[in-house]
């Protein structure tokens, strides 16, 4: 327990910088998730604990639920959270597919329900992190993502090697193959040289 407690204490600056961040590091100026914004002021008071605490058995605890708080910020079992999609991306440096619609479009619909789960099935979004934003429930996230107004959009974001954020859609309803080359073209992008210049495009 002491050596869990220690391990604590010599976490909490890797802790606090991944904290700080996130937010530095998304390709929108977006916002914390209620989570996340939750999760930072109630970790660093877990911390500020497990340091004033002289008992070994209390900091196990305060370092346990620590530890269960960073998962839950990091790694959110949610796959349709932008937020918890962003983050994969970035510990597991791999683009990230963004899926804008609305419940009462019918092709947003046939993308989420079919065109998508058909390539997921075929290991087709295994190199993205994949998630969903919907324009009524997340309007301003949503009017930051989009170009133009129309739905769905299929936007695919790409961290290249000099540290930019390289875009790509495609808008309105698309077939499984043109998703796989959206795809291949974002990984593409994420591992060409610096020295290349990248042009971002919006397909139709």
């Amino acid at each position: 327990m002491r050596w869990f407690g220690d391990q604590l204490s010599l976490c909490r600056p890797h802790i606090l910088t991944i904290f700080t961040n996130r937010r530095r590091d998304s390709p929108v100026n977006s916002t914390y998730t209620l989570e996340l914004a939750l999760s930072y002021p109630v970790l660093t008071a877990l911390l500020a604990i497990a340091d004033s605490s002289g008992s070994y058995q209390e900091s196990f605890m305060v370092g346990l639920t620590a530890f269960v708080l960073l998962e839950q910020a990091l790694l959110a079992a949610d796959p349709a959270s932008y937020h918890a999609a962003l983050a994969d991306a970035q510990v597991h440096r791999r683009p990230l597919l963004v899926l804008v619609g609305a419940q009462w479009c019918p092709g947003c619909q046939a993308m989420k329900q079919t065109v998508l789960p058909a390539a997921a099935r075929r290991g087709g979004l295994r190199a993205v992190s994949f998630a969903t934003v919907d324009v009524d429930a997340e309007r301003e996230l949503a009017q930051q993502l989009m170009r133009g107004g129309a739905i769905p959009q299929l936007i695919v974001f790409s961290r290249t090697l000099d540290g930019k954020w390289h875009r790509e859609q495609i808008t309105g309803e698309t077939t499984e193959s043109d998703v796989q080359s959206l795809i291949a073209r974002a990984i593409k992008a994420q591992q060409a040289p610096p020295s290349v210049p990248l042009r971002s495009t919006v397909g139709d």
